[in-house]
This record gives C-alpha cells, sequence and structure tokens, in this order.
C-alpha cells in the first residue's frame, strides 16, 4: 500500500534482506545521507532494491563497493544506487530492462527478468527507472521518485 516511507528504512532492509550475500561478497557499503520520505509502496521498492543489489553482487569488481545516494529536484526525488562492478557495455545499456535480455556479460543463471521487473513494477509505482553505465567501470540505477 502507498503511504510515506522513509528512503533510508527501506534501503538498510534490502541491505538486511542480502547482508549474507553482500558479506560474501566482501563488497562495501556506501550510503549517503538518504533521510528523506517519500509517498511508495515500500514492499515494492524493496523488492526492486533487491534486484539491484542482486545484480550488484552477481557482477561485482575486484574490491566492490555498493552506494546508495539521493538528490532532490523540484520535482522529484533521485535515489541512485551505484556499484563498481564490469558494467554494461554501450550496445546493450538500452535493451536491460527488455523482458528476457540477457547481455554479454550474463551469467547462465541470468532469467533477463529481474531489470525488466524492475522497470514494470517502476511504472506502476509512477518511478522513473533510470540506468548509467560506463562499461569495465561500474553501473548506476537512479530511481526518480516524484514529490507528492
Amino acid at each position: 500500500s502507498v503511504r510515506e516511507v522513509n528512503l533510508c528504512d527501506v534501503v538498510h532492509s534490502a541491505i538486511a534482506d542480502n547482508k549474507y550475500l553482500l558479506r560474501q561478497s566482501n563488497i562495501s557499503i556506501q550510503i549517503d545521507d538518504i533521510e528523506t520520505k517519500v509517498y511508495t509502496d515500500e514492499k515494492w521498492v524493496r523488492f526492486i532494491l533487491n534486484q539491484i543489489i542482486g545484480n550488484a553482487i552477481k557482477y561485482h569488481a575486484e574490491q566492490p563497493i555498493l552506494h546508495f545516494g539521493a538528490t532532490k529536484t523540484n520535482d522529484k526525488i533521485v535515489l541512485s544506487i551505484s556499484d563498481n562492478g564490469i558494467g554494461i557495455p554501450k550496445s546493450d545499456l538500452p535493451r536491460i530492462f527488455e523482458k528476457g535480455f540477457t547481455g554479454e556479460n550474463s551469467q547462465k543463471k541470468s532469467t533477463g527478468m529481474g531489470l525488466y521487473l524492475v522497470r514494470q513494477i517502476g511504472q506502476e509505482l509512477k518511478i522513473e527507472v533510470e540506468a548509467v553505465s560506463v562499461y569495465g567501470k561500474g553501473m548506476e540505477i537512479r530511481l526518480w521518485f516524484p514529490v507528492v
């Protein structure tokens, strides 16, 4: 159900959901000041974050860092989740939200459904989902929440 949600709490919950795998992969977590409230469905935002964190774990770098930050524009709050993993080739980037798409970095166990579901659920919740990547340098997913 849609209600006022503290982004910081949802991020911490999603990190807790993945703490075993994050620890196993030696991923350092950096969280900027994300004490900001949005109106959204906490359960589904947590699902979205779990998908993004799962990808960061799957495609992590030598000394992996997962960074969470938030900024506010006039009419949006942007939650940014970035990693220093292998990134996505420019040619694949426009397709990562397609159903069933697995790029050249993909592992055999990839279904290509994670980011597709992230985008679909985002649309339902009026959250724009944007991906930015520099191949070999990392990946950033931005979730643009409407300010109510």
